[in-house]
Parts: C-alpha cells; sequence; structure tokens
C-alpha cells in the first residue's frame, strides 16, 4: 500500500491537524478565480485576532513596508492572495493545535521552535529572495508538521518513540518512527501540506532540508536553496530555545553556516537579534513560550571563561566526574547513596520510578545509571530492557541493586541488560569499587567513539572535498553557470527521459551579439564583467525548471526539460528582452547589448540529441543573419535552414 492511500485512510479517521473554519473558507475563497479582495478581507475581519496578526506581520520590518498598514484590504493587495492563504494556514494550525492527547510530545517546545524557524526563514529570505520572505514564514513554521500529526493520530505510541531516542537527533526519531509506524514525520509533513496545498517547489525544499547534514544542500538549485535556508533556520531555532548552558555550544555550529551564507559576525550578530527580537513579539501575541537570548558577544565570553575554568580545573586534577543517575523509591537510600557517590566527585540525579529515570538518562545524558531491584511496581527487568532499546542507553554502564537472590535470577537480570549488581547490605568502599570499575569501561567506550568520530569527521571532510572537486568540475569559473561538460550531460540525461517518456524536450543556444566590441572598445575587464552580469540576468529570468550553461566565449545554452516548442519560444522571448532591457553596471548603460537564440524542440525523426543541438546551433546562425537580436526557430532536420 503507498504512503498515499494510507494517508488518505488516516485523514479519514478524524485526527490529523487540520485548519479552522476561517481558515478553509479563506482556502476555498483563494482557490476561486473569481473571488475578490473585498471578498477575501470580509472573511478576514470576521476573525478578529486573525486580522490583528495579519496587520502585525504586513507591518514587520521584514515585509519592507514603508509606511504603516491599517486596512484588512490593504494588507491583501501588499501580500498578495497566495501568501494570505499560506500565513493563515500557518497561524490556524498553531492556534488549534497549542496542546493535544500525546503526553511525551511538547507541544509548547514544538511550536517555540516552530516560530522561530519561520522568523528566521522569513529574514534569510529577505537576505536571499530565493521565496518571498512571507512564504518563507509559513515553510518554516509548518516544516516538522508532521510531528504533530504522529502525536495526534498515535499519542501513545508516539510518546514511547519519543522516550526511546533524543529529540536532538533528528535521523535517529524518523528511523525509530519509520520503525514503529512505517512511516515518519518527514513524509506526514509533506502528505499534509500538499493536502493544504502548499506549491510543490516549497514541498520539496522543506523535503529537502531533513538532510544529515549542510554538505548535502550545496546544489544551486532553487529546492536547493531553500533547503538551505530552511536548514540553517532550524539551527538558528535550536539556539534560540536551547538552555543557557547549551548556547555556548551550539554558537560554533551557527558560525560556520552563517560563514556559507556570507554572514560575518557583525551581520550575524544583526540577523539574529533581528530574529529574537520578533521571536519574543510574536511570542507573546501567539502564546508561545520563548526566552531572552544572549548576544554573541556576551556568549563568546562566557565560552572563554569556561574554557579557562576547564583548563584550570583540568591543570589541578585529572579527574573527570560521572554524571550518574540513581533510581530509587527509598528516601533513606537516596540520601546515602548520594552523599557517597558526590563525596567520589561524581554528578548525581535522582529519578523516583523508572519512567522517569528513563527521561532523565535522555535529558542529562548519563553514563552510569543504579537501579535499585526492589522498586515497589516496578520490573527491573522491564526497566533493563527499556533502556537497552533506547540508542543512547546502549551506552549506559548499569548496576542494579539487589537484595539476596539466587543465581537464576542474577542471570535473569544480566540477560535483561544490567552490566553489574550489587547485593544490598554494602559499604562505601564496596560502591566506589563498583563505580571505579564501570568508570574505567566507560572512559574506553568514550575513548573508542572519539576515535570513530574523528574517522567519520575525516571521511566526512574528505566526501565533502570530493563533491566540492566535482562541482568544480562541472562549474564555469568566470561565472558560476554549469560549464559545457555539464550541459552535455544534462543534454543526455533529458535525451533520455525524452525517449522513455515521450514528452517534448527543447534547447536554446544563446549568442551575445557583437561582444568583440564590448572588448575591443572597454577591454576584458568590462567584458568579463558582462559575462558575469549576463549569468545573473539568465538565472533570474529563466524558470526553475530550465538549465543554464555557458558553453565558452559568448555561447550558452538552455537545456529546457518537458517544453514544447511554443513554451520554449516564450522562454527564449523573456531572456531576450531580460538582456535587451538590462542596465550594465559594466558598461553604465541600458540596452547597450543584445542575444541571438537559436531554438530547436525534439522529433520523432531525430536519432540523437546531437540532432537537437545541431538545430538549435543552425537556427542561432539564422538569427544572426537575420539580423540578430531575436529568436530563431529550427526547422524539420529534413530541411536545411
Amino acid at each position: 500500500m503507498s504512503f498515499a492511500t494510507r494517508f488518505d485512510e488516516l485523514k479519514a479517521m478524524g485526527d490529523l491537524p487540520s485548519p479552522s473554519g476561517v481558515a478553509l473558507e479563506i482556502m476555498r475563497l483563494t482557490q476561486r478565480e473569481e473571488t475578490s479582495i473585498q471578498d477575501l478581507a470580509r472573511v478576514i475581519q470576521a476573525d478578529p485576532a486573525l486580522a490583528g496578526r495579519l496587520l502585525k506581520f504586513a507591518n514587520s520590518a521584514s515585509v519592507g513596508v514603508r509606511r504603516p498598514v491599517v486596512a484588512i484590504e490593504d494588507v491583501v493587495k501588499l501580500l498578495g492572495i497566495a501568501a494570505i492563504r499560506q500565513f493563515v494556514l500557518g497561524i490556524s494550525v498553531l492556534s488549534n493545535y497549542s496542546h493535544g492527547r500525546c503526553e511525551g510530545f511538547d507541544y509548547p517546545g514544538f511550536w517555540s521552535h516552530s516560530l522561530a524557524t519561520a522568523l528566521a526563514a522569513q529574514a534569510l529570505a529577505g537576505l536571499e529572495r530565493v521565496i518571498a520572505p512571507e512564504e518563507a514564514f509559513t515553510c518554516g513554521l509548518l516544516a516538522r508538521v508532521g510531528q504533530l500529526g504522529l502525536a495526534a493520530i498515535y499519542p501513545d505510541s508516539y510518546t514511547a518513540v519519543l522516550l526511546s531516542c533524543s529529540h536532538a537527533d533528528e535521523q535517529a526519531l524518523l528511523a525509530r518512527e519509520h520503525e514503529k509506524f512505517v512511516t515518519n514525520h518527514r513524509e506526514m509533513t509533506i502528505a499534509l501540506l500538499e493536502d493544504w496545498g502548499l506549491p510543490a517547489v516549497h514541498l520539496e525544499g522543506i523535503a529537502a532540508s531533513y538532510q544529515p547534514g549542510p554538505g548535502e544542500l550545496e546544489g544551486a538549485s532553487r529546492v536547493q536553496r531553500i533547503a538551505r535556508q530552511l536548514y540553517f533556520s532550524g539551527h538558528i531555532a535550536r539556539f534560540c530555545v536551547a538552555q543557557a548552558a547549551e548556547q555556548s555550544e551550539r554558537l560554533a555550529n551557527l558560525e560556520e553556516l552563517a560563514f556559507s551564507f556570507e554572514l560575518d559576525e557583525a551581520s550575524l550578530e544583526r540577523l539574529l537579534k533581528k530574529i529574537t527580537q520578533a521571536w519574543i513579539e510574536w511570542g507573546r501575541l501567539l502564546a508561545v513560550p520563548t526566552q531572552e537570548v544572549p548576544s554573541l558577544v556576551n556568549l563568546k565570553e562566557e565560552l572563554q571563561e569556561k574554557m579557562e575554568r576547564q583548563t584550570s580545573a583540568s591543570e589541578a586534577s585529572n579527574f573527570t566526574p560521572l554524571r550518574i543517575l540513581l533510581v530509587s523509591d527509598d528516601e533513606l537510600n537516596c540520601k546515602r547513596f548520594t552523599g557517597w557517590l558526590e563525596s567520589m566527585g561524581h554528578s548525581v540525579n535522582v529519578a523516583r520510578e523508572g519512567r522517569e529515570g528513563l527521561s532523565l538518562v535522555l535529558e542529562n545524558q548519563c553514563q552510569l545509571v543504579i537501579y535499585e531491584h526492589r522498586l515497589s511496581g516496578a520490573s527491573s527487568m522491564k526497566f533493563c530492557r527499556s533502556l537497552r532499546e533506547m540508542k543512547r542507553g546502549q551506552q549506559v554502564y548499569l548496576i542494579v541493586l539487589t537484595g539476596p537472590m539466587s543465581g537464576d535470577e542474577a542471570i535473569r537480570i544480566f540477560e535483561a541488560g544490567a552490566d553489574d549488581h550489587i547485593a544490598k547490605p554494602f559499604n562505601y568502599e564496596v560502591l566506589q569499587a563498583r563505580v571505579g570499575g564501570g568508570e574505567r569501561l566507560i572512559r574506553l567506550r568514550e575513548e573508542a567513539e572519539q576515535e570513530r568520530e574523528a574517522t567519520r569527521g575525516y571521511l566526512a571532510d574528505l566526501a565533502v572535498a570530493n563533491r566540492r572537486l566535482g562541482q568544480m568540475a562541472m562549474t564555469d569559473s568566470l561565472t558560476g553557470l554549469p560549464n559545457r561538460r555539464y550541459a552535455m550531460e544534462r543534454m543526455e540525461q533529458a535525451w533520455a527521459e525524452y525517449e522513455r517518456n515521450q514528452n517534448p524536450f527543447s534547447c536554446l543556444v544563446i549568442d551575445l551579439d557583437y561582444f568583440k566590441q564590448v572588448n575591443d572598445q572597454y577591454g576584458h575587464e568590462a567584458g568579463d564583467g558582462v559575462l558575469r552580469e549576463i549569468a545573473n540576468v539568465f538565472r533570474s529570468s529563466a524558470r526553475s525548471s530550465d538549465i543554464i550553461c555557458r558553453l565558452g566565449g559568448e555561447e550558452f545554452l538552455a537545456v529546457c526539460p518537458d517544453t514544447a516548442s511554443a513554451e520554449a519560444f516564450h522562454v527564449a522571448e523573456r531572456l531576450r528582452r531580460a538582456v535587451e532591457e538590462h542596465r550594465w553596471t559594466s558598461l553604465n548603460s541600458t540596452g547597450a547589448l543584445s542575444i541571438s537564440i537559436g531554438l530547436a524542440t525534439s522529433l520523432e525523426e531525430m536519432q540523437h540529441w546531437n540532432d537537437l543541438y545541431r538545430l538549435a546551433d543552425q537556427a542561432l546562425y539564422q538569427a544572426k543573419r537575420s539580423g540578430r537580436n531575436r529568436v530563431c526557430m529550427a526547422s524539420s532536420p529534413d530541411r536545411k535552414n
């Protein structure tokens, strides 16, 4: 059974998140061509809270309003019907699902993170406008809404899944979800957003943003650029919602990602200040929890002080305390064992029952757990097995405190996952010796893991370097466009798809008119500037599905998959007009240059993509002979131009 079919069945259950009545009416209206701005404004005004939020959004700095907007009709005109539809959808889902039945799901924390992601995506879209900032806001807000869906459909089972792995490790959570539900929150997110009508390019960008690392998001396509913005936005959100002790640890990762967006320290500081201020304001408006976020300067000072303290402590002693969890409901034993363990220099947390203990193992990243076998109403075997089923729990050293027991009972405890057991009564020296034995094994495991991490890091760096070398081999160094080698590969791929599906396939051969005169009159440096500018003109004027490449000199190629001749002609004309109307900063003039374009579309009698390319090249020469600054379509291959 496909996931689309399963999603329809889940949808029929009625438990999946969905927009409110007003939001549904707005979505219905925006799908009708005859809907007027006044009709839409009238429905929005029926919900005063929604109207107020829309006014605030329209007047926010990132939208770029020059004067305050006070009328809902003006908001609709400013943002556009599509953006209104998406914004209302996101805010409606947030308002309706601020809490739920899944005990293990942190609803306030989820929306706090989602709101920070939305505002970060909105701010980044203002810096690099891949999609409109108001659209980026909705994409960020709903990028993980599939978690809300799983929590709604499987409240009890999803609690167990969340307890079994760390929330910080999304890849592990996705795998655990798929193992349990034969789907995961990534698939659920895309299915929900597609059902709610978000554009395909937004869905693809959100899906791609789930990559485990930024090295997977280095492409220049629109989808990859959206994914990069959302990936960075998610890390900004994690920085915002992190505990104070964790924020300084997340700083290095944030600065590394900022570098890929060409943001220096001062620019990153300004960006974060803008995002966190908006986060706190929107948090108050939407009843979403937020917190003050320290400046980067203060965080770096705290990090430096922490490192100095750690260095001093390391010099004073080589001892590193263990993070120990004691699970017991005996008040007297808790006080006695905690005192003993702390006198050894270790850090101790206490849980009164097994479920709380499992949660604290994840929360505090415990290294050693001491569990009281006779805990009332609990089973040591069940606790041991549950701990070992967790990824983090597999690394924990587990000591079980027991009373006098038979050999068979001890064997069952070890089979369930215990590393050691101590029979009561025992004294301080026995506990110290057993904890010391556990510490030695823990340190050996940590050293082995550090070596594995170093190896993985080296291999990851090597993979990134190889990808970058491959990208450089396929990229024109002057314009940043794909080069001739890449163009020929894409032609071959598009031709293979044409032969499989028989969908029309077109290509444009483009030549800059009288470019030699530019070099002769202004010099080769100005000529290089013109080539860089025309590459940017092509990027902004072409469709997202078109692949623009530089073949060499002043000659370019556009590969247009799934495109018939009439549509390809419109694409070519749009490129031609964009060049004709462009103001050339390299030449300080408008309309100084033009292009000639030869166009050819696949035909049944063609044998190879070279036939298509040859016809387009012949059409280009026809355009040149006919006076330049024009588009010429190729004749059939059995006729001569």
